[in-house]
This record gives C-alpha cells, sequence and structure tokens, in this order.
C-alpha cells in the first residue's frame, strides 16, 4: 500500500502581514495548555502530512511539528499527555446522519429473518402478535422491513389491523422511504382517508374508494412520523440525542451533519441546545411544506444558542432510494419493467428551489440518487446561471449514486460536493435493481476523486452499530458492488476528515490538524492506515478531544491495542 511521504516534521505558523507578525509571534511563544507528545499525528494536511506532538491554547491548535519544537511551548501550567506511539487523527466528520429521536415506550419489533430480502409476511405476523402480547394498551409497535414485505401488496393497514387492531404500528422499509401503518397508527399521526398529499410524498390509496392503505412514501412519512412525535417530551429528546453523541465520540467522530429528524425544527435545535453534547452539530434543515414548497422560505429559523450546534443551510429529498426503487432512473428498473422511480418534485418546483439558492445566502443539500433526477438538477442549474455561481454556492448532493460518467463533469464544472455512503455499497439488492451493466457505470467513488470533486462519507444512519465510521471505511476500501471505485486508505481518511469540513465550507475551521483551527481530535486504539483490513471496524477512541476539551476517554486504556 502506497503510503503519504513523511517530510521532516517542522512548527507551521499562519503568515504574517505587516504589524501582525509580532503579535503572533508573542502568542506562539506563549504556554500551551495543553501538550500532546510521542505521537503518530496524521494531519490531513498536505504540506505537512506527519507530526509526533500537538500544542494547544484554549480551543485552538497552536503548533504542530516534533516532539523537541512542541515541548517549547510547555509552561508551569501546561498539561502533558504522552501519547506512547499512538495514531491521532482529526475528529471524524459523518457527513451525513440522522440520530434516531425513538417515541417513549415504543415497543420495537424484531421479526426473524435474513436483512435482505427481510423476514416474509409469515415471519412478521408471527413477530407482531408476540409484540401485541407484550405490548402496554395503546402502545405503539415500530419495527423494519426488508423488500419481501415492501413488495408483498397484501400486507397493509387491513393486514396489520387484523393482528394489531388497537396498538399503532408504524414499519419502515430499512431505506426509510416507504412506511406502512395500521389505523390506529394513521390516526396516531393525524392522517385520515381525505387528507391530501403534501408536496414531494404521497399515501397509498385503494383503488375503489380511495381509502388509505396504510403506505406512505417519501414526504408523506416525515410529516407522519413527525407529528407522532409532536408532544414527545423534551427530556426524552435530549436523553436520545446524548446517547447518539456518546457513541460517535467513543469513534472519535467530532462533527456530524444532521439531515432531517422527525422533530419539528425549532423543537430540534431547542433540543440540541440543551443537549450539551460533546459533539458538533452542523444542521440542514428539512423542509415539510404542506401546499407549496415556497412555505419553507417564509418559515422562522431558529438560532442555537450552542456553540457547537450550527443551522448550515436547507436540505430537499428529490428522489428514493434504489433498493426501494424509488430513485428515478433513465431507464427502468431492471427487476420492474416499465418503472423509471419517481422525482418527488416537478421540474418547475426543482427550479424555484434551485432558483431561492440563487436568490438567497442559504445553502442547500439535495438527497440526489438516480440519475434521472441528477441529470435534470445539473441541467437545471446550467441553465438558471453560470457556472462560477454555482462554484461560490458549493451546492452539496447526497448519495449521488447516480452520477454517471456523462453527468460528473457537469459536477465539477458547477462546483458542487458529494456525499456518499460507503454502506449503500454493500446492498447486494443493486444489481438486482439495476442490471449489472448500469451497475458498471453507478455509485461512483474513486471517479469523483479522479475527476477532482470534493468527496466527504457518511454513514446515513440514525445510530447502531451500522454508524461506526470505521466500518464504513473498510466498506470503502472494499466497494462490493464496483471494487474498482474503492478508495485507498489514505483517501477515505481524507472524505472523512478533510472533506468532511470542506462539504460544509468549514474547512477554514477544521478537519486537518494545522495551527489556527479548532482542537478537535482523537486518539485512536490502532492505526487505520496499517491495521489487517478487517480489525478496522473494532477501532475506537481512546481519547477525543473537542475544542481542547477531553470529551471522550476508553476506560482501561492505557495498553496499547
Amino acid at each position: 500500500m502506497a503510503r503519504i511521504s513523511r517530510a521532516a516534521p517542522s512548527l507551521a505558523f499562519a503568515l504574517c502581514i505587516g504589524a501582525l507578525c509580532p503579535l503572533r509571534a508573542a502568542r506562539a511563544q506563549q504556554p500551551a495548555d495543553l501538550l500532546l507528545t510521542g505521537g503518530d499525528v496524521f494531519t490531513a494536511d498536505s504540506t505537512q502530512p506527519w507530526a509526533q506532538a500537538i500544542a494547544i491554547r484554549g480551543d485552538r491548535i497552536v503548533a504542530v511539528g516534533a516532539d523537541s519544537q512542541i515541548a517549547r511551548l510547555a509552561g508551569p501550567n501546561t498539561r502533558r499527555i504522552a501519547l506512547g506511539g499512538r495514531f491521532v487523527v482529526p475528529g471524524l466528520t459523518d457527513a451525513h446522519v440522522h440520530p434516531a429521536i425513538p417515541i417513549p415506550g415504543a415497543l420495537e419489533l424484531t421479526p426473524q429473518g435474513p436483512p435482505d430480502p427481510g423476514p416474509s409476511a409469515q415471519q412478521l405476523a408471527a413477530a407482531l402478535r408476540a409484540a401485541v402480547a407484550r405490548a402496554t394498551p395503546g402502545g405503539m409497535i415500530v419495527g423494519t422491513i426488508g423488500p419481501l414485505v415492501l413488495d408483498d401488496s397484501s400486507v397493509d393497514r387491513d393486514w396489520l389491523d387484523r393482528i394489531a387492531p388497537r396498538n399503532p404500528v408504524e414499519l419502515a422499509y430499512f431505506t426509510g422511504h416507504g412506511v406502512i401503518m395500521n389505523s390506529a397508527g394513521l390516526r396516531a399521526a393525524g392522517l385520515h382517508d381525505g387528507v391530501a398529499d403534501p408536496p414531494g410524498g404521497h399515501y397509498g390509496r385503494t383503488k375503489a374508494a380511495g381509502r388509505l392503505n396504510g403506505r406512505l412514501y417519501e414526504y408523506a412519512i416525515w410529516n407522519a412520523a413527525t407529528r407522532l412525535r409532536q408532544n414527545l417530551p423534551q427530556d426524552s429528546a435530549v436523553a436520545a440525542l446524548r446517547r447518539y453523541a456518546e457513541q460517535e465520540s467513543a469513534w472519535g467522530v467530532t462533527s456530524v451533519h444532521t439531515m432531517g429528524e422527525p422533530l419539528l425544527f425549532d423543537r430540534l435545535i431547542s433540543a440540541l441546545d440543551a443537549s450539551h453534547a460533546p459533539l458538533r452539530w452542523t444542521v440542514y434543515r428539512l423542509y415539510l411544506p404542506q401546499h407549496d414548497v415556497s412555505e419553507a422560505w417564509t418559515q422562522p429559523w431558529p438560532q442555537p444558542t450552542s456553540p457547537l450546534v450550527r443551522v448550515a443551510g436547507m436540505k430537499w429529498i428529490l428522489d428514493g432510494a434504489p433498493p426501494d426503487r424509488r430513485a428515478a432512473l433513465r431507464a427502468p428498473y431492471s427487476d420492474r419493467p416499465g418503472w423509471y422511480g419517481a422525482i418527488n418534485y416537478s421540474p418547475y418546483d426543482v427550479r424555484r428551489i434551485l432558483q431561492h439558492v440563487l436568490d438567497t445566502k442559504v445553502s442547500i443539500a439535495m438527497h440526489i440518487s438516480g440519475d434521472s433526477t441528477a441529470a435534470l438538477v445539473l441541467h437545471t442549474m446550467q441553465e438558471l446561471a453560470p457556472a462560477d455561481r454555482w462554484r461560490a454556492k458549493r451546492v452539496r448532493i447526497e448519495h449521488g449514486d447516480g452520477l454517471t460518467p456523462d453527468l460528473v463533469p457537469i459536477v465539477k464544472r458547477l462546483g458542487a460536493v458529494v456525499t456518499q455512503n460507503p454502506l449503500h455499497t454493500a446492498d447486494s439488492s443493486l444489481v438486482v435493481r439495476i442490471g449489472r451493466q448500469r451497475m458498471a457505470t453507478f455509485q461512483p467513488l474513486r471517479n469523483l476523486l479522479r475527476a477532482g470533486i470534493p468527496l466527504a462519507l457518511g454513514s446515513d444512519m440514525d445510530g447502531g452499530p451500522e454508524a461506526n465510521p470505521w466500518l464504513n471505511m473498510m466498506i470503502a476500501l472494499r466497494d462490493p458492488a464496483r471494487p474498482d471505485q474503492a478508495l485507498t486508505r489514505e483517501q477515505a481518511l481524507l472524505a472523512y476528515t478533510r472533506g468532511g469540513a470542506y462539504v460544509e465550507g468549514r474547512e477554514a475551521e477544521r478537519g486537518t490538524l494545522t495551527p489556527g483551527k479548532l482542537a478537535d481530535f482523537a486518539v485512536l486504539s490502532a492505526n487505520p492506515l496499517t491495521v489487517p483490513m478487517t480489525q478496522l471496524p473494532h477501532i475506537t477512541s481512546v481519547l477525543t478531544v473537542l475544542g481542547g476539551r477531553i470529551v471522550y476517554r476508553r476506560a482501561a486504556a492505557q495498553r496499547r491495542s
């Protein structure tokens, strides 16, 4: 494996300009608050990739370099930490997450069956009967289903009612783009047969009477999820966010980009503020318009009070995902002839959304999975404004599975950035859905970097073991769907650090371990650049530092992994 050349470590201070030189020089000689020495420090900075030690004052890095140089910044009150040769990395950024905020008292359904194709209807029925027997009267039952149930049209509202007539039931497809509910669940979400489809989503209905059949798609799902949690106690949301942040810190993650949670936006910001969780939260607001997309532009934007919470822009989900056949494709799905998926918004509304981006200072992140959706967005951007205006906007493409070779140069020209999710490449249903021939040009990863497109990585998870960045890194190094697109270890690590900061426009603040930037980093249990690949998911943080403050320390960390 090729490795980045290790230049001789040296102090790297900001360039001085005029009268600022003496001031900066004086500050550089002030004692540090914290020194970490004797490490294997991966800075993610191309001008000085490697170092041995870091000096911190307040919440900022003041120097990075050799032990002998950094030791000169010690003072009588400086705290010292001997790294003992451990690997140090800039704090990881999970650039696409959906932290779980469960409904209190909801019973988790665990039907038997393989993840793909998931439980059968019979297995689901057995698990649901057992759950009803255990559930409190009227208590919510939630669960995850796979394609076997999603594709079985007999599993609907009435089918669920026969098994669970009194307990609200919500069964979500694992992609999050399809849900089945019973009558009690629909009532709990405030839905009735006469409800109108929301912009960007729709409710399944019986052909004869137009009655809700219990199936919800796209924005209909997220509207319902928000209503189910509208009376959620604040302390429940705060506790869920804290649990999530603590798990991320244990992996060495210091920043996450949230892309839509089932809480009204003001309540989400309030809960994040109150959580005091050891994590930087970059929030993209998922709008839930009820009649027209323009409603989003008049809604007030709550301003966080916590320095760890930042509202970065807006999020629009423009199509579904390939596994649920809702990503919009330019050719029909291989396993469903004549079906192309669907774009959630009309070309007219997509144009209006993009024009709003041009007319304001608001940043945008767009869920774009299918190549038809990608083509529509990119061609509309070209029609609306010259490339230099778009480059200044740094438009985010989330997932970008359908960025086929003809579209990649347009992404580069417009200065858009991409966040991909390694877990998506491990889905074996993709070949079945779109066919082997198209798979050869689907889900680019390494090709994005070759084209010069900034890349970040995210889990697209709400928590749990699948959110582990080191598991996702291992998958990115293998890329089961397209081995030719596998990343090198350095590329994956840079996407989780420097790339994560860049896609949100915060590269001046974090992403590399360089003087002047926030002191966000993790001391790891093993070296991710050399550990056997199968051991990558077992990497943990020994010490996680956020803004110069230790927010996580692994128990019994003295023994090196």
